[in-house]
């Protein structure tokens, strides 16, 4: 919070790290773990990202919930693969709804978190998986164009995929495009 407002110094290395091992509180309660810590570590960042916004700084805005999306999205695959530090689905739903009253922004943010584990899941060609994700994302945001697209293109199979990965290379602006003779 103080950094949008004034001029700070900025540390590259952490400054706290955790053990985990099996006497270590984050072992013994790692029930809470994902329920507390990880919810306040979440809150921390939608609360910089609001923050930032008041302060009319939309590209912080924009890295904080991007930042949010991406650490959500590796706790829930973590979470999937029985891994610590991780969150379940219910660990997430919970998470949300003692965080986020506003159940709009509450669907928002579910639904850019699946979302963004569908895309993971999609290109680890954990296609089913992605698939639920996907479904979760748009039934937290009905009709969402983006994440409606690649639903779509996931069930088309090989053209699809297809279709994906040229659209990726694009963005990446590594696109070259192949003529027939």
């Amino acid at each position: 919070m103080v950094a949008l407002h004034f001029d700070i110094a900025y540390l590259s290395e952490p400054m706290v790290s955790i053990r985990t091992h099996e006497e270590s509180l984050t072992t013994q309660c790692s029930q809470d773990y994902a329920r507390l810590c990880i919810g306040d570590e979440l809150a921390v960042l939608r609360r910089v990202g609001r923050e930032a916004e008041l302060a009319g700084m939309s590209p912080q805005r924009d890295a904080c919930e991007a930042a949010l999306v991406r650490r959500a999205v590796r706790l829930l695959r973590a979470g999937l693969k029985g891994k610590t530090p991780g969150m379940t689905r219910a660990d997430f739903e919970t998470i949300l709804k003692e965080r986020i009253e506003n159940s709009e922004e509450r669907n928002q943010t579910k639904a850019m978190v699946y979302a963004g584990l569908g895309d993971e899941q999609y290109w680890d060609d954990e296609r089913e998986q992605a698939a639920h994700s996907y479904r979760l994302a748009l039934s937290a945001r009905p009709g969402h164009p983006r994440t409606l697209g690649k639903y779509l293109l996931l069930r088309m199979g090989a053209v699809g995929t297809r279709v994906r990965k040229l659209s990726r290379q694009r963005r990446r602006g590594n696109f070259k495009i192949k003529f027939a003779k």
